[in-house]
């Protein structure tokens, strides 16, 4: 939901106020992102608990991806958010997962609009036509390990022993490092898979990022399940990927020189990237990114006019 934080913000520059309809969870971690608290608000919504998912589950970030379609399931909260509704009376409404918001929107005569923050090559390794899902059941574990026919890239899951690579490089090469990892598949928690005697970094295992994390911040941690990353460092050669042996694992000496290719005095790949950072920095300037949110307004207004 961050980025749809990120938006509200921009909106409320322009005077316009929205309001939030989150779990309680959702919203003590967005709240301090909040710069308009006077335009926008948040009001919480009750998760009932759908057998399936794990006690207290209120996020995406709160589970594995493959238990996404149970958590779409225990968010029909369509009574708290009609009620809302018919007290607020807002003009507009964006929902993500929430498929049956037009449903009650149709009946106050109010537009409702699907805002994805995921890019549609990620959302399409699902959806494409060779994955042919069936209808009266989910995607499984096993299905998303392996892209759909004709994909471009290949995905895999975070394992423990990749979790490991990734904090044992601070032992043999002496590198210090920053971690913020989600729990491994079939793990409680990362502490179990982290080496000991990682002193040179800092490890954050309460991270919460969702779906959408790392089109907002290029500093999230790569989930190879969606193909941003691939994107960065393929074609704006923003990022460096870690090559990947046949079973598209990676191993921590490959994850060390990559790192080292960029960091090393004197590195080419590094005064590279540098200086792409640099010319996206100055692409993406507040001139271009208010053009962009004035025409979403406009857009907006022809919505509802």
């Amino acid at each position: 939901m961050t980025p749809f934080l990120h938006l509200s913000n921009r909106l409320a520059e322009r005077g316009y106020s929205s309001t939030f309809l989150l779990p309680i969870k959702a919203i003590q971690q967005l709240q301090h992102l909040n710069l308009y608290p006077h335009l926008i608000t948040f009001h919480p919504l009750t998760v009932p608990h759908v057998e399936g998912l794990p006690e207290g589950t209120q996020n995406a970030s709160d589970i594995p991806i493959q238990f996404t379609y149970l958590l779409a399931a225990a968010m029909d909260t369509r009574d708290q958010v009609e009620r809302v509704i018919r007290d607020t009376k807002p003009k507009l409404i964006f929902y993500d997962v929430a498929h049956w918001v037009p449903e009650i929107t149709k009946a106050f005569g109010i537009k409702a609009i699907n805002y994805s923050v995921v890019s549609a090559a990620s959302i399409a390794i699902v959806l494409v036509p060779a994955r042919n899902v069936p209808k009266d059941k989910p995607i499984t574990e096993a299905e998303l390990l392996v892209p759909p026919a004709g994909y471009p890239s290949s995905t895999v899951v975070l394992r423990g022993h990749e979790v490991r690579s990734l904090l044992f490089i601070s032992q043999p090469f002496g590198l210090p490092f920053l971690v913020a990892l989600k729990p491994p598949m079939g793990a409680a928690t990362v502490k179990k898979h982290c080496p000991k005697g990682s002193k040179r970094g800092l490890k954050v295992e309460e991270w919460y990022g969702g779906m959408g994390t790392t089109v907002n911040d290029p500093r999230a941690p790569i989930s190879r399940m969606f193909c941003e990353p691939l994107f960065m460092a393929e074609e704006l050669k923003v990022a460096v990927e870690v090559v990947r042996d046949e079973k598209a694992w990676f191993s921590k000496e490959n994850l060390s020189k990559s790192i080292k290719s960029v960091m090393d005095k004197g590195s080419e790949m590094g005064s590279m990237l540098k200086e792409n950072h640099r010319k996206w920095r100055e692409m993406l300037n507040k001139g271009l990114m208010n053009s962009y949110v004035d025409k979403f307004i406009q857009n907006m207004h022809e919505l509802v006019n």
